[in-house]
């Protein structure tokens, strides 16, 4: 294995020219030269060095080795001085560093601070808006290099103001700082414009943005926000990149990010101790009046007094930033940890506002070590002391990660009211363990406690206080007083005494509340105190002249506490007796001198997941001093739980502050048109609800019998599938086992009824019981118009109003003529157990009943009649749960805190505290909304409804009484009423007349039956379900009214608390989450649902129930009830008639008919449907082509290829003329000239000629060679000729590296000319050329540096012999950008160079449209191209189910080929579409990531972008074509067809012919003219020459030339043949096929009915003209044929009641009534009658059963 070192660049030297010092916006120019390279020198990377800092500050990178820099102000505790370092870098990224030299940069004088100040802010608030245009610019060196300039200026002019206005801080605090500060923000808002995509972008905008924060007191609020996004954006950034940079390049980028990261927390304190009030009011908008923010700093004091920023509002965005940043942080360590090694050595950066500390390791190798960063250390137990958490493993070989950080001071100052607790002077301390994906190892309970120590700030420390000491008469002490304020921080105390005089001693007691004495006190020690166990002192130890207390004395004693001091008497005798312990008085000898005494408190505080301050788990140990704090703790993390989240809070005096219109329009407009919206909802529901009541009731059968007593309900189901109400007349035949109904007729005078989803309830009257039901027939007359003409059933429930017993005929089938098998006339069987509990019955019944009544948003719309849940109530529900939803959301939106601990469920992660959330959330919804609704589904009405039994009776009784009226005529008059109903279809000699009287068998089963109904109304009643009193109502609406009231007016709070741009943002968020929850989660929840009680609980008919029975009077029938009067003497049942089934001729007519109309409905549509997808298709074609992109092509090629005075490429045909051409045209063309007065084009660099296309990477030169000695010279000359090469070929291609002029191969040769690139290398493809077919590899000058570095490199070749005699082809490529044309273009130069010698140029120029999304018309553009998927969709889903109804004979249609191409090529247009995006989004990030440094080839998109095109073509064209499919119904379009259909066979026969004849003549031509003719050249060539020819396009000179002979023979005799003779023959073939198809109509198409039909329709719509007359519905007899037939029927089945009238009469005549014999002689009659009668019925029924 060969190991080459790539060794960095070398040989050069850098130095600053001129002056070494300078003000702060002076330019320092840097000499760097000699520095060479064997990869040559990639760019130069200049950054600046600060003392005290290990942060690199990046001034400037890029490829310039003489730049012209202005490095930043330098460190004021440094003197201004800076260290200017430089590394240049190579292609393979090696680099040497090397110092420059140490330069001064000091602040501005302050004339100079005024003019920079004065410019720095036209800058921002004048009319230049240059921050404006270097931001829309996006060029991130461009904006970062002036940011970076004013910056700088801008930091040298804080500490001029400062310093001048020292005595006056406060003035400058609100002008000269305010100012600063809003420039300030506009740098970091420009700044956040730079685009990232590399690590040097990063380097450099963080060195930017870190220059910008530098003065963390000028940082407002918004600049804080925009510094914060900037970090994000970077900080991500880093992460995607940190996986394939250096650890290096890594470290620098970081140290600018975390020093940003660090500025931005010190500017959070700073907001809060010192804030910037002006700018405060300014960005918060108070200043009313003001015309400007110049203006406004003209009068400032009453700002000053105080901030308009509530404290609160000042708190939250605290919060919202350091939370931010945080989880900012924690990604940078993450990423700088990843590629770290256990071990490896800790990575440091050290900023003035931040200290980072990161590190690798083995918890072994971290065992009892004391990590130091900044003033502070951590020192750590072993690792199984402190990994013994529930759940952990203490496994002390596992990777883990240790992150420490540091910041001077505290940024966390919005703990709520405990933030008190800290110093606002108190540093922070940060110790981390994760493990090695990044997650934190949360550390609790550790058995061993973590020694954490925190320096003092030396501002809190108060200095000691001096006492001469005055005990009071008759007492040996003098007594101290302190204050412990402080409940919950569980405070340490230290006591300080020192005396004057180091041999003094003193006896201390201590007592909390009262004074001390000898005998009473809490606490006693001694000063010094190891004085039991020394002797005199000498020297200063402060260690014992300081006395520790810990928090266990303190706890929650809160108040005064007592010192008591003694000065002891050694020389006293009980002296030693006293310090022993012993009961002795004190030995005191009155005081000798003075003496200190500080008291101190000390408290070890931790900040807890919600950002609250706690001591819990932390104690302060005895080591704590006055200089440091040394905390003991037994966690890192907090241990407290963290399922409660607290919600946002309310600055309720900053709400009602700030609860202006014109501060938050969002929320009163949401407010506003929630309740327009609600209002008007609540009086169309109010409408609806009123409508409903006539869907309540049961309608009675408008042919019920009026003396019919036994009701039976019908409820009845319609299907929801499209088209499934009907208005056709629907008859039914219910069938018991006793008997069985005539024809009946579901039918309402009241309501339209078997509406598609509807629930409709008919009473039905019969004589007497049916039994048990065994099956119901059931039909319709197909009477409707259109698509109410089909009926689809779901089921009928049947019930028996006098037991209360249920029948179920299920059906779920259409009723329709052209849907399923067609029929519209069942038998459906009555529903068994296994039918009921069926998967689709239980399914369709539970899905269709939640959907209906369940789903609270959907119910408002499709909501069941028979609910005593109203609409009104459901929308005044759903306008409850809305808000309380607002509410929640709102409650606590932004802040779910990111913890450690997640349950995983797949791909989705819950954190406790969203649980707890979601829980509270649900808390506050769930149980008040329950209680509404079910308050109003279970409250009782206030009186219940009349039965709508009672009410169908009560009609049934009218139309008796109705009928009675009418039948009051004299007993000889005699009345037959004819039978009007359509629905008879019985020939009359099928009459049967079954209702006079009821049958034997009947009368035989009437007393059992009314026994068994007595029986069964005795049974016990049925429990009644659970009910809520009807007052509970209006507790219902109060609780709405209430709930809506509350929350509408907290969700205001919080909206104007957070501003309107967040509200904005929450209210997006919301909307989202909520359209989400009604249109996919409960649908999904409701399917579920469905699904589980179809399989688990099975329990059918869920969609029957209702409130109805429980809101209605009961009804029964009672024992004795009878109607109100007895049949009339004279009245007559109604003769019906039997069903005959529809004649199935009758049917198909019908059905052809609907079918016609479908057909018809479906062209109309079809059309429709197409000409839209049609137009989609063309904008999507035509917007992939742009009208620019020809002038583009045509602005290069005259620049470089038809560049008449320099040089034409097209005339390029040796390589001395193309290495002129090299340079005059090409080098040239490839930069911008100056500008009309000879200044330099500086800002257009990479840019071509024209000025306005941009170079991507950078041009090359590439050759392709071939093998030497590939083929045999003859013998016969291989004296003269020493070898030959032959043409090239894939398999002869040379792939070796050489030296110089290709001398000889060599494979470590490092020019990189004479060094093989492969395809793969390039990016290359095969290219097509005039004579081979060429591979993507190759040889490769790159054309980079100035015009004088390419000129050099092309005499170089040139000399060099570059282009040889195996040289077989040469290649020019680069890529451009015109961004005012928003075109890309690869342009391709090619020469070819033959064995026969000579060049061939060849050239190629793409303009590609690769960024459609970013002109004026993208969002329409997305919007067609969406709709262009959807048509495709729709396409491939209707040819699929075409192929599945039509199998194989789907293939054998030519328009259903056309269909499956168009289809197949706009779904692989749309896949090239996507993948084109995908590899030119690839493109750009790899031109953004080299800073455009890299080469950059656009031939493989460029193909992707052709292949499309061909794609959108082909499906234009057949789109286009599709339309004489559309037109088949016109006569003259079907000609055409039906001709080219006629005549297939013959053109295929004569194709062949002709094929033969063609290429006949192609290879004579060939044969002939190869040689001589250019356009014979080649076989392709010629059959384009001869097709050419045919079409009368050809060159009679040129073949004359070539062969003065054959040449005229052969062309006479080709056009003979192919014009005169084969196409001629061709159009006979059409002539004669078009004459047979006008002859022969059966060769036509059948479709021209169609167009009849459709006219017809067409004038029965719109009355023009008179259509056709209408056949008679299929289904309805012929009234013409069958009325005599009928009136003689109808005559002669009158005469036998005729006849009994007339005997009825002389009864009543010559007999008396009155008469007992009467009686006997009546019943004798009737019984006769009856045996009579009955007997011919039997007959009828033996005779007619069907």
């Amino acid at each position: 294995m060969t190991v080459y070192v790539n060794l960095p660049p070398s040989g050069g030297t850098c130095m600053v020219v001129g002056s070494t010092s300078g003000v702060v916006g002076d330019s320092f120019i840097v000499d760097c030269a000699n520095w060479v390279d064997d990869d040559r020198i990639a760019s130069y990377q200049f950054f600046s060095m600060f003392a005290n800092d290990t942060v690199h500050k990046q001034i400037s990178f890029g490829m310039d080795s003489n730049p012209v820099l202005y490095p930043p102000l330098g460190p004021i505790n440094n003197g201004y001085f800076q260290e200017l370092r430089v590394k240049i870098f190579d292609e393979n990224s090696a680099y040497t560093e090397v110092v420059v030299g140490e330069i001064r940069v000091t602040p501005p004088g302050d004339r100079e601070a005024d003019d920079i100040m004065e410019h720095l802010m036209n800058k921002t608030f004048g009319m230049l808006q240059q921050y404006a245009d270097l931001a829309a610019r996006g060029n991130t060196r461009l904006i970062n290099s002036q940011v970076l300039l004013d910056a700088s200026q801008l930091n040298g002019i804080s500490i001029v103001a400062k310093d001048d206005y020292e005595s006056t801080y406060g003035e400058y605090g609100t002008t000269t700082a305010s100012s600063t500060a809003q420039i300030r923000s506009a740098l970091l808002e420009t700044t956040s414009q730079s685009s990232l995509d590399s690590m040097q972008d990063l380097q450099l905008v963080s060195s930017t943005t870190t220059f910008i924060t530098d003065r963390t007191d000028e940082l407002s609020h918004n600049a804080l926000r925009t510094a914060t996004n900037i970090v994000v954006k970077m900080a991500n950034v880093f992460d995607e990149l940190s996986s394939d940079s250096d650890h290096e390049s890594m470290e620098i980028a970081a140290g600018g990010i975390i020093g940003t990261i660090g500025n931005i927390f010190q500017g959070v304190y700073n907001s809060m101790h010192s804030p910037l009030y002006v700018m405060d009011s300014f960005e918060e908008g108070v200043m009313i009046g003001t015309e400007s923010f110049q203006s406004t700093l003209q009068d400032v004091d009453s700002y000053t007094q105080g901030s308009t920023t509530e404290d609160s509002v000042k708190q939250n965005k605290a919060r919202d930033t350091v939370i931010e940043v945080e989880h900012t942080m924690t990604l940078m360590t993450t990423s700088l940890l990843r590629n770290k090694l256990p071990g490896e050595t800790a990575t440091t950066i050290e900023t003035p506002t931040m200290s980072l500390q990161l590190q690798r390791n083995v918890p072994n190798d971290l065992a009892n070590k004391t990590f130091s960063i900044g003033k502070g250390a951590f020192k750590v137990p072993p690792w199984c002391a402190i990994n013994n958490s529930p759940g952990q493993d203490c496994n002390s070989d596992q990777t883990v990660d240790l992150e420490l950080y540091t910041m001077p001071n505290n940024p966390y100052v919005f703990g709520g009211d405990n933030s008190d607790r800290v110093s606002e002077h108190s540093g922070v301390m940060v110790l981390n363990y994760r493990n090695i994906s990044g997650d934190e190892i949360p550390l609790l309970n550790t058995a061993e406690h973590i020694e954490i120590t925190v320096p003092r700030p030396t501002t809190t420390l108060t200095e000691p206080q001096y006492h001469f000491p005055e005990p009071e008469e008759g007492s040996s002490m003098v007594f101290h007083q302190f204050n412990v304020s402080d409940i919950d921080s569980e405070v340490s105390i230290s006591i300080s005494i020192v005396p004057d005089d180091l041999t003094t001693r003193y006896a201390v007691y201590l007592r909390y509340n009262e004074r001390p004495t000898a005998e009473l006190y809490d606490r006693k020690f001694f000063i010094p105190t190891d004085l039991r166990s020394n002797g005199v002192r000498t020297e200063f130890d402060e260690n014992v002249y300081q006395y520790f207390i810990d928090n266990e004395y303190v706890g929650s004693n809160v108040g005064q506490y007592y010192l008591g001091l003694s000065e002891l008497d050694p020389e006293s005798r009980s002296y030693t007796a006293f310090i022993s312990g012993g009961n002795v008085g004190i030995p005191f000898t009155g005081f000798s001198g003075n003496y200190s005494l500080l008291v101190s408190f000390s408290g070890c505080l931790y900040l807890t997941d919600e950002h609250l301050w706690s001591s819990l788990g932390c104690r302060v140990d005895s080591t704590t001093n006055l200089k440091e704090t040394v905390c003991l703790c037994n966690h890192l993390t907090s241990f407290s739980s963290a399922w409660v989240i607290p919600p946002n809070d309310i600055d309720f005096d900053y709400v009602f502050a700030n609860m202006d219109f014109y501060k938050n329009p969002t929320i009163y407009v949401v407010i506003i048109c929630v309740f327009i919206l609600y209002f008007i909802g609540l009086i169309w529901a109010r409408r609806k609800d009123r409508s409903d009541l006539l869907l309540i009731g049961v309608a009675p059968l408008l042919d019920n019998e009026p003396n019919d007593k036994y009701l039976y309900e019908v409820v009845v189901f319609t299907g929801r599938r499209k088209g499934g109400g009907t208005d056709s007349k629907v008859g039914f035949i219910l069938s018991g086992d006793n008997d069985e109904t005539d024809v009946r007729m579901l039918s309402d005078e009241q309501r339209k009824i078997l509406r598609r989803g509807a629930v409709d309830s008919f009473l039905m009257a019969v004589p007497g019981p049916l039994g048990t039901l065994n099956y119901m027939r059931i039909w319709h007359d197909n009477s409707g118009k259109g698509e109410m003409q089909s009926w689809y059933l779901n089921y009928i429930a049947i019930r028996d109003v006098q037991t209360g017993e249920r029948f179920y005929f299920i059906a779920n089938q259409w009723f329709s003529v052209v849907e399923d098998d067609g029929q519209i006339d069942r038998t459906i069987a009555v529903a068994g157990k296994e039918q009921m509990q069926s998967f689709d019955h239980v399914f369709s019944s539970t899905t269709r009943k939640n959907l209906d009544d369940g789903h609270i948003w959907f119910s408002i719309f499709a909501r069941p009649p028979r609910s005593r849940f109203t609409r009104c109530q459901r929308i005044s529900c759903c306008a409850m749960a809305l808000w309380l939803e607002m509410l929640v959301n709102i409650m606590w939106y932004g802040i779910v805190p990111q913890t450690g601990e997640s349950l995983d469920i797949g791909p989705f992660s819950l954190s406790p505290a969203q649980i707890s959330i979601g829980v509270q959330a649900n808390l506050i919804v769930f149980p008040i909304s329950l209680l509404v609704i079910q308050i109003f589904r279970k409250a009782r009405p206030k009186t219940k409804r009349k039965s709508r039994i009672e009410i169908a009776k009560d009609q049934l009784a009218q139309k008796r009484n109705d009928i009675d009226r009418s039948s009051m005529v004299s007993p000889s008059h005699i009345e037959v009423k004819p039978n009007n109903d359509k629905m008879c279809l019985l020939d009359d000699a099928e009459k049967i007349d079954t209702d006079r009287f009821m049958s034997i068998d009947a009368m035989v089963q009437s007393e059992d039956n009314r026994k068994r109904q007595n029986n069964e109304k005795k049974k016990k009643k049925k429990k009644k379900p659970f009910s809520f009193p009807h007052w509970c109502i209006y507790l219902a609406w109060f609780l709405i009214f209430l709930s809506i009231a509350v929350a509408v007016t907290f969700v205001l709070f919080y909206a104007v608390q957070m501003g309107d741009r967040e509200t904005r943002q929450w209210f997006t968020s919301l909307c989202i989450s909520f359209l989400t929850a009604i249109f996919l989660t409960q649908p999904i929840k409701v399917i579920l649902i469905g699904i589980f009680v179809a399989l688990i609980l099975k329990t059918p008919n869920a969609d029957e129930e209702d409130d109805a029975g429980d809101d209605e009077e009961e009804y029964e029938l009672a024992d004795d009830e009878e109607w109100l009067h007895n049949k009339p003497s004279n009245y007559k049942r109604e003769r019906k008639l039997a069903y005959k089934p529809p004649d199935p001729a009758i049917l198909e007519a019908a059905r052809e008919n609907r079918i016609k109309e479908i057909k018809m409905y479906s062209i109309i549509r079809e059309i429709i449907f197409y000409v839209l997808f049609l137009w989609i298709l063309l904008v999507i074609s035509y917007g992939n082509r742009d009208s620019k992109a020809f002038p583009y092509m045509n602005n290069l090629i005259t620049m470089f290829v038809k560049e008449d005075i320099k040089g034409n490429f097209l005339h390029v045909s040796t390589k001395h003329k193309f290495w002129s051409y090299a340079h005059d045209v090409l080098v040239p063309g490839l930069f911008a000239d100056e500008w009309y007065n000879g200044d330099p084009a500086l800002d257009q660099e990479h840019f071509l000629s024209d000025r306005v296309s941009h170079i991507l990477g950078y041009p090359v030169i590439r050759q392709l060679r071939i093998k030497p000695g590939r083929c045999n010279v003859p013998a016969e000359v291989a004296q003269t000729v020493s070898e030959c090469n032959e043409e090239y070929g894939f398999t002869d291609e040379e792939k070796r590296n050489f030296r110089v002029s290709w001398a000889e191969p060599d494979p470590n040769t490092t020019v990189p000319e004479y060094i093989y690139t492969s395809a793969s290398e390039l990016d290359g493809y095969p290219y097509l050329g005039r004579h081979a077919f060429y591979w993507g590899g190759g040889y490769i000058a790159r054309l980079t540096g100035s015009k004088t570095d390419m000129h050099d490199l092309l005499y170089r070749l040139e000399a060099e012999n570059w282009i040889d005699k195996y040289t077989r082809a040469v290649f020019i490529e680069f890529s451009t950008y015109n961004a005012q044309a928003n075109l890309f273009a690869m342009v391709v130069l090619l020469m070819e160079i033959l064995p026969t010698g000579g060049g061939y140029p060849l050239y190629r120029i793409d303009c590609l449209n690769l960024l459609n999304y970013y002109t004026g018309f993208a969002l329409f553009q997305v919007i067609c191209e969406g709709t262009f998927f959807a048509f495709v969709l729709y396409f491939l889903f209707k040819e699929l189910n075409a192929i599945r109804q039509q199998k194989k004979k789907y293939f054998k249609g030519f328009w259903n080929w056309i269909e499956l191409t168009i289809v197949s090529f706009s779904i692989a247009a749309i896949v090239i579409y996507f993948y084109r995006f995908i590899v030119t989004n690839q493109i750009i990030t790899k031109f953004n990531e080299s800073g455009g440094t890299a080469y950059i080839k656009l031939q493989y998109v460029a193909y992707w972008n052709e292949l499309l095109g061909y794609m959108l073509g082909v499906v234009v064209f057949l789109a286009n074509l599709k339309f004489l499919k559309l037109l088949r119904f016109n006569k003259r379009m079907s000609l055409l067809s039906s001709t080219l259909r006629a005549a297939s066979k013959d053109i295929i026969s004569y194709f062949f012919m002709f094929a033969i004849v063609f290429l006949a003549f192609a290879e004579a031509f060939y044969l002939i003219f190869t040689r001589t003719v250019f356009d014979f050249a080649d076989f392709v060539y010629t059959l384009e020459t001869l097709f050419g020819t045919m079409l009368g396009k050809f060159k009679w000179r040129s073949m004359v030339e070539a062969s003065s002979v054959l040449g005229p023979v052969l062309f006479f005799f080709f056009v003979l043949t192919i014009t005169f003779i084969l196409i001629n023959m061709f159009l006979t073939i059409l002539n004669e096929s078009f004459g047979d198809v006008m002859r022969d109509l059966a060769k036509q198409s059948n479709e021209f009915e169609m167009v009849d039909f459709m006219l017809n329709r067409f004038k029965l719509w719109t009355g023009v003209g008179m259509p056709k007359p209408k056949p008679q519905s299929p289904l309805v007899p012929n009234n013409k044929v069958n009325t005599k037939c009928k009136s003689l029927e109808e005559t002669i089945e009158s005469f036998p009641d005729k006849v009994d009238q007339l005997l009825e009469s002389v009864t009543k005549m010559y007999f008396n009534p009155s008469d007992p014999s009467f009686d006997t002689y009546a019943n004798t009659f009737n019984y006769q009658q009856i045996l009579v009668k009955d007997s011919n019925i039997k007959q009828d029924n033996i005779k007619y059963k069907y």
